[in-house]
């Protein structure tokens, strides 16, 4: 009996352990049989100047960096034909399976946009360098919003080619190549419009008539230099000292006729009339009729025999007669 129960006891166990032996061959021959199985990769994108298998493929093992295609240019992509793609997989004896229904696949490169104002100012550092205007203003014709380069690159990568500038109208012609990586470029034409720019005095705050100007109420603008007519003040040697001849607002450019000299005889006011005959010489009081600043040619009234006659405003309520006939008559 004692035998019997051990011989069924042996069996038991070889039983089990065929079991385990068996299951452990299935898990064998089940993982060799997905040994070098590659998988499609669902959204391909790439960083540099060429497309490998392992950009296309997930599980390629040493084949990862087996050349498939030059890369787009970056911000773009391109249509693969599986049909390629697998001509190189049988070349290289690789395990994997065309899936049905695909013929074709896409790969974007990666990229980063370049700032439209990142353009302006290389061009600007190239006009500069080529002897350009010391000011500027710099437009560029087109849209530049969506101008891309390969990812890691700076605007230190970035050359400009020869400009040709049309001095009369300011239009210029360039273009820059922006690097796509494995020491490729790609070449952005680009064209715009340089206006030259000359600084101006204008008031740094409104002025009200008369308002003499000084050192501290003057600031600089730059205007483009076609702009600026021959009647606007590009000194401010003619301002400062000056008077507002109307109100005038800041930030404008200024005409001679905006200024005048400050009023020193208003219209109205007693002055001292100074005549003057060789050595003889006569004052008398006046009555302003106009307004009148340095040098001025006014009318005044004498006030004993209210005769109108001219003078020049030499000072504060100082005028000095330039016709009287004869110095009675014009005190009298």
């Amino acid at each position: 009996m004692i035998k019997q129960t051990n011989i069924w006891t042996v069996r038991a166990v070889m039983l089990v352990v065929i079991s385990v032996v068996l299951l452990s061959l299935s898990v064998v021959i089940s993982s060799a049989s997905e040994v070098g199985q590659m998988q499609l990769r669902k959204n391909i994108q790439v960083t540099g100047s060429t497309v490998t298998l392992g950009d296309v493929f997930i599980g390629a093992g040493d084949a990862a960096d087996v050349f498939v295609t030059p890369a787009p240019d970056p911000g773009r992509f391109i249509t693969l034909p599986l049909l390629e793609v697998l001509s190189i997989v049988r070349q290289y004896d690789l395990n994997w399976d065309r899936p049905a229904g695909v013929s074709r696949i896409r790969v974007e490169r990666k990229s980063q946009l370049l700032n439209p104002e990142d353009i302006k100012l290389i061009i600007e550092d190239a006009i500069h360098r080529d002897g350009g205007p010391n000011k500027f203003f710099l437009s560029l014709y087109g849209n530049f919003q969506n101008i891309h380069m390969t990812q890691g690159a700076t605007t230190a990568d970035i050359s400009v080619n020869m400009i040709s500038l049309d001095a009369r109208t300011g239009r210029f012609r360039t273009s820059i190549n922006l690097p796509t990586g494995g020491g490729g470029y790609r070449t952005v034409n680009i064209t715009g419009r340089v206006e030259e720019l000359i600084g101006i005095p204008v008031l740094a705050n409104n002025a009200s008539k008369d308002d003499v100007i000084s050192n501290s109420d003057i600031v600089w603008l730059d205007m483009p230099k076609n702009r600026v007519s021959q009647n606007i003040l590009l000194t401010d040697d003619l301002l400062v000292g000056m008077a507002a001849r109307r109100t005038l607002r800041a930030g404008t450019p200024l005409r001679l006729t905006d200024i005048q000299e400050p009023v020193l005889i208003r219209k109205g006011a007693l002055v001292a009339m100074v005549i003057e005959a060789g050595t003889m010489k006569l004052t008398t009081i006046g009555r302003a009729l106009e307004d009148g600043g340095k040098n001025d040619i006014i009318k005044i009234m004498n006030i004993d025999s209210h005769k109108t006659i001219e003078g020049r405003v030499v000072g504060v309520d100082n005028i000095q007669i330039l016709y009287h006939g004869n110095i009675t008559g014009a005190g009298q």
